[in-house]
């Protein structure tokens, strides 16, 4: 007892919090200290253990490659994110393919709908990570903080992007747009910029869906109502007899404010502040999702060659399939990687993509395009392999792009 009082006046005791990578357990009757460059010093419940010597051990340093350390903040958004943008990556890849330039009983058809089936989570996924934070009851977003940092941050980016590919556009034209078509051109945007458009209006309905929410009981709700009139419904209107009475109902009833990307929105927030911890619920959901995803390669790929032309209805955001592996996929990040440990080294990594994914997502169209004039995505192999390939080569020089961009001190903030 003498010895700890002796100890705790040379060593004040204190906690340090997960924040600065202390890796012992933070117990009252454990002494200890750590110098500025956090060196570490072996300690026991009873006080700092000495070796044989009578000398205190040598440091350990943090950093050490033996060490792993708990992250300070959930890894699997992260992952997801990464994920998510190769798989958009994946999906404008394989529709080069898809539509109009294979016949549907082909074996490369099929290889450009498998590719296209198994990716189609990527847009709810983004939007589900994106209710997780903006939701978050924890942090304050007024409604001036929301417009001057991400709404105003998302307008920069679709203009400035917009008429950086109406000029591209322009110069493989040889400048034959007019003033008018080159402004229309901008106000229009490229294909893939319809989602910054679709995230904005999320964004504007934020203040409202944080009241949402806040309540659990109406927050279920809307996901509900959502599912039902979103989702499930829908499937109906093409039923013989039935179907166009129940869509002429939903025409009436306009429900609205439920639809569209709203209840992932709410659902990305909801499944964060609330675990499934049941192993057999979380298994069943991991069954539906591939259940999901399978139908929709075979479903797709059946009725096209049925058809004689490509179909695609079914690769739908609001589809049933594309709903089940979007959930099943984040549970299942969600699950695998709860604050999971990693190296310092291998967190920087992924930190590093996450945070270059929002760019990718940007250029890559530009990429993709560029590695089709010179012939490489026309599938010079199998699509099977040539889907792939391209896919992670577009990822990669996207990613070598934003990281360039990244050193530019305006690009940096707005651009990207």
């Amino acid at each position: 007892m003498k010895e700890r009082n002796i100890m705790s006046l040379l060593f004040p005791p204190f906690r340090i919090s997960d924040k600065d990578n202390c890796l012992w357990p933070r117990t009252q009757d454990a002494v200890f200290s750590c110098s500025i460059n956090r060196d570490f010093i072996r300690i026991t419940k009873r006080g700092i253990r000495h070796d044989k010597t009578g000398q205190l051990p040598p440091p350990r340093l943090a950093d050490d490659n033996s060490v792993k350390f708990r992250s300070p903040r959930e890894i699997y958004p992260d992952l997801l994110r990464i994920l998510a943008s190769f798989a958009v990556v994946v999906l404008h890849s394989a529709c080069v393919g898809f539509y109009g330039r294979f016949a549907p009983d082909t074996t490369q058809f099929q290889a450009c709908n498998f590719y296209n089936s198994i990716v189609r989570f990527c847009v709810p996924v983004f939007v589900m990570i994106s209710g997780m934070f903006l939701l978050d009851e924890h942090k304050e977003y007024p409604v001036r903080k929301l417009y001057q940092t991400k709404i105003l941050r998302i307008a920069i980016a679709y203009f400035g992007w917009s008429t950086f590919y109406a000029l591209i556009t322009q110069f493989h034209m040889h400048f034959s747009m007019s003033i008018r078509e080159l402004v229309w051109e901008i106000i229009k945007g490229p294909y893939h910029l319809w989602f910054l458009l679709m995230i904005t209006g999320l964004y504007i309905m934020t203040p409202i869906l944080r009241w949402i929410a806040r309540n659990d009981g109406v927050c279920v709700y809307f996901i509900i109502l959502g599912i039902i009139t979103v989702f499930c419904l829908p499937l109906f209107a093409g039923v013989p007899g039935i179907g166009p009475i129940l869509e002429s109902i939903l025409e009436r009833m306009d429900v609205k404010v439920a639809a569209g990307f709203s209840t992932y929105y709410l659902l990305g927030y909801h499944l964060s502040k609330h675990r499934i911890s049941s192993r057999s619920l979380r298994s069943c959901i991991y069954g539906m999702g591939m259940l999901a995803v399978i139908g929709t390669i075979l479903y797709n790929g059946l009725y096209s060659v049925h058809k004689g032309t490509a179909g695609g209805w079914v690769y739908g955001n609001f589809m049933p399939n594309t709903f089940l592996a979007s959930v099943a996929l984040f549970v299942f990040c969600q699950s695998h990687f709860p604050k999971a440990r990693f190296s310092p080294g291998q967190y920087a990594i992924i930190s590093l993509l996450a945070k270059m994914t929002f760019g990718i997502y940007l250029v890559h169209v530009f990429i993709l395009d560029h590695l089709r004039c010179i012939g490489l995505p026309n599938f010079f192999i199998h699509p099977l392999f040539s889907i792939p390939i391209t896919s992670c080569l577009t990822w990669i020089l996207s990613f070598c792009f934003v990281y360039v961009m990244q050193k530019i001190p305006i690009l940096n903030r707005y651009a990207i």
